[in-house]
């Protein structure tokens, strides 16, 4: 590997440069006190609001990993008409920033709002990032290696008449 002192400079710069608000919020973090961070940490709601956006996380990844790796599995393994529409489609949600897709969902559906709302937004803004390096994974996997694996299941099946 041939070092690139350049490179290394630019990165530590950008990590700096990356690092500026973190360094702020632990400075101010600091002289409010370890009474007020006590008393913040322990606030009724913060749980609550933990446990809430866990589920959210929990939620919205299942629901990209089934939509995505569908999504891919559909593109890039079968004769599905108008193929390549459809991956367009697929990872066209990527143009639009999430928030400007959850606004508009809330201007143009009335009582869009709750847990669900924001597990359906996220899930279909975020599916692209599953659905992109899954079909990338898919394209360049050799399909013989997944009917050499469904044939040798089949012959151990008991219910293969072999």
């Amino acid at each position: 590997m041939v070092p690139r002192p350049g490179l290394l400079v630019a990165s530590v710069l950008a990590v700096g440069v990356a690092a500026v608000p973190l360094v702020y919020l632990g400075v101010r973090t600091t002289e409010a006190g370890w009474s007020r961070i006590r008393a913040q940490l322990m606030t009724p709601g913060l749980l609550e609001l933990t446990m809430r956006t866990v589920a959210l996380t929990a939620v919205v990844t299942a629901g990209c990993l089934v939509i995505g790796v569908g999504t891919a599995l559909l593109v890039v393994r079968t004769d599905l008409p108008a193929r390549r529409f459809f991956a367009v489609v697929a990872a066209l949600p990527l143009a639009v920033p999430t928030y400007v897709a959850g606004f508009a969902w809330v201007s143009i559906v009335d009582g869009f709002t709750g847990f669900a709302a924001a597990a359906v937004v996220l899930i279909l803004c975020c599916s692209p990032y599953v659905y992109l390096p899954v079909a990338a994974a898919l394209v360049r996997a050799d399909p013989a290696a997944e009917e050499v694996s469904r044939s040798s299941a089949a012959a151990r099946s008991p219910r293969s008449p072999a």
